[in-house]
């Protein structure tokens, strides 16, 4: 963990942000940071994402991420923590769940799922835990 906070004080201000930065990492162990939107319940931070999209490969191989508010662009504000943390790909259920939880936390959680419900698609988003 980098910055001043406590790790408590840490995952307060991931919880609060609009956007996290996951870091992910390569076979030959870059990092590949992404902003996203996520949601903690409970000191875990739950996200959605593609099926196929690079960070889920990557946590495929290596389970090691980095967390940390971010902007929509990815930038860290001044003075926050970067958190290491374990993630984990969620199985179908599991994705509904954090589907509620992001749901809470923004409308266009909502509309996403309904969008694929209304079409009779299958739903391409997948779900990962974070751990802290």
């Amino acid at each position: 963990m980098t910055s001043q906070e406590s790790k408590p004080e840490a995952i307060a201000r991931i919880a609060a942000s609009r956007n996290v930065r996951l870091t992910t990492f390569r076979k030959d162990g870059r990092a590949v940071a992404t902003p996203v939107g996520g949601v903690v319940s409970d000191g875990t931070l739950y996200i959605l994402s593609y099926a196929d999209t690079g960070k889920l490969k990557r946590l495929r191989n290596n389970s090691r991420v980095t967390v940390a508010p971010c902007d929509s662009a990815g930038a860290i504000p001044a003075g926050a923590a970067t958190i290491a943390g374990v993630g984990r790909i969620l199985d179908a259920d599991e994705t509904q769940q954090a589907y509620r939880l992001m749901a809470r936390k923004t409308p266009l959680a909502r509309l996403v799922h309904a969008w694929y419900a209304v079409r009779r698609k299958p739903d391409p988003w997948v779900g990962v835990e974070v751990t802290f």
